[in-house]
């Protein structure tokens, strides 16, 4: 399944339930480019399991770089979350 950055998360990561109830966002840089280069980053718990996950763009025209989804993810197991990426 391909991946789509919207303002509520990663479609692909959730249940359609949980899509359902995310408002769609569109990542643009403040000039005007729309292409990114992207980084996950996870944040585990003791257990291992996924706490957090966080989405940066870095815009590919001038480098500019942004936080554009950041989410606590509150359901387990988590293991296919790091898989996905």
């Amino acid at each position: 399944m391909p991946w789509s950055i919207w303002s509520g998360g990663l479609r692909g990561a959730w249940n359609e339930e949980s899509w359902e109830d995310d408002e769609p966002g569109a990542a643009g840089c403040p000039c005007g480019n729309e292409e990114f280069e992207a980084a996950v980053a996870f944040s585990l718990g003791d257990d291992a399991s996924v706490r957090w996950v966080t989405v940066g763009l870095r815009c590919a025209q001038d480098g500019f770089c942004g936080v554009y989804a950041d989410w606590k993810i509150d359901y387990g197991p988590t293991d296919h979350l790091l898989t996905m990426v």
